[in-house]
């Protein structure tokens, strides 16, 4: 029996340092690659650090001369991770003689060093203001807010008003009185920290399929770039935190509605609730199942989708008539352009878009 127990001692001793040796080794070889992407990417000029306290943001600007008479700061949406590559096609489209671009990782996002840190909306805040100024960027900015960052764009817009030339809402996040109108998960437990930490031990080399998106097809020539920024980092600390405070910065974001920023011009892009065409929606789901590469709407029956098109239809009107309307009439000075998609939207119709962000632009004194 002693000699049965001593070979289980032996195995699990075996077991534990053969996984020791995994660990590390995985970790080296994640460091190793994650270096060499790195410089890919610094290469290819999606690379720029800047100081935010105890840690590093990155950015990409472009655009930046002498004439440049405005400033847009581009904010991702929660969890995305690829912007300063995705954000690219539609922005490029701009007059860059007149309008200067900043794509801003915030911390845990893209290429920015993590935190642990608190996500509270204050500290999101004063972290993109310390990044812009340390990167010399001069004031005022528009702010280019896509879904969740509209929290963020509404807050600092009503703290300092005098940063803000205006505020450009990309489908963003209706913040309402018990919460936001969208369902995010904001479930997170300990089984997702330690996710993540596997995740930046290098194990998201083996779990990229099944944890980033690939929108290579959208973008051909950057599709190696979007891989590689989303290979690197698929979630953080940081975002894990900020998942679990988003309904307490909501109801922050929707007290600061009636505040100092009602003077500030806005332009709304309504995409997730402005449906109103069949045809709309079947473009539109078409596309969510190429770049998924998943069926998550099947449109092979006709009168099954025309059914199911035509309900999705009214659920957006409904949705558009009692959060969209109440909530773009209490914020003010708003314009609103339809453009039916998501928060991405800046991926589906980069055109449109960009049209839309012109002349919006264009008209500020």
């Amino acid at each position: 029996m002693g000699k049965f127990f001593k070979f289980i001692f032996k195995a699990i001793g075996v077991l534990i340092l053969v996984g020791i040796v995994a660990i590390i080794g995985v970790a080296i070889f994640s460091g190793i690659k994650n270096s060499q992407d790195k410089k890919s990417l610094k290469n290819a000029g999606y690379v720029q650090s800047c100081v935010v306290g105890s840690y590093e943001l990155n950015a990409r600007i472009y655009g930046k001369t002498e004439n440049a008479k405005h400033v847009i700061l581009a904010m991702s949406d929660l969890g995305v991770m690829d912007t300063t590559v995705t954000f690219e096609k539609c922005l490029s489209m701009l007059d860059q003689e007149e309008t200067e671009i900043v794509i801003l990782d915030r911390a845990g996002y893209g290429l920015s060093n993590d935190t642990g840190s608190s996500r509270s909306i204050e500290t999101i805040v004063e972290e993109y203001r310390t990044a812009i100024d340390s990167l010399n960027v001069e004031g005022p900015y528009i702010l280019m807010a896509s879904g969740v960052s509209g929290l963020y764009a509404t807050a600092w817009a009503n703290l300092y008003p005098d940063d803000l030339e205006a505020i450009i809402y990309l489908d963003s996040t209706i913040p309402t009185e018990d919460g936001t109108l969208e369902e995010y998960d904001e479930d997170v437990d300990w089984t997702d920290f330690v996710k993540t930490t596997m995740l930046k031990w290098g194990w998201n080399r083996f779990f990229y399929k099944s944890l980033a998106k690939d929108t290579s097809y959208n973008f051909s020539e950057e599709s190696r770039y979007i891989r590689l920024i989303n290979t690197i980092r698929t979630t953080s600390y940081a975002l894990l935190n900020e998942t679990k405070q988003l309904q307490k910065n909501a109801q922050y974001a929707y007290d600061c509605t009636d505040g100092a920023m009602a003077a500030l011009p806005k332009l709304y892009i309504n995409a997730s609730y402005s449906f109103t065409d069949v045809e709309e929606v079947r473009d539109y789901w078409q596309y969510v199942n190429q770049v998924t590469g998943e069926t998550v709407y099947d449109l092979s029956n006709e009168t099954t989708f025309q059914k199911n098109a035509e309900e999705f239809i009214e659920e957006c009107q409904e949705k558009n008539e009692k959060y969209v309307q109440p909530y773009l009439e209490r914020i003010g000075n708003v314009k609103e352009e339809d453009i039916p998609g998501d928060s991405l939207i800046y991926e589906y119709a980069p055109e449109a878009v960009a049209a839309k962000i012109y002349q919006f632009v264009m008209a500020l004194k």
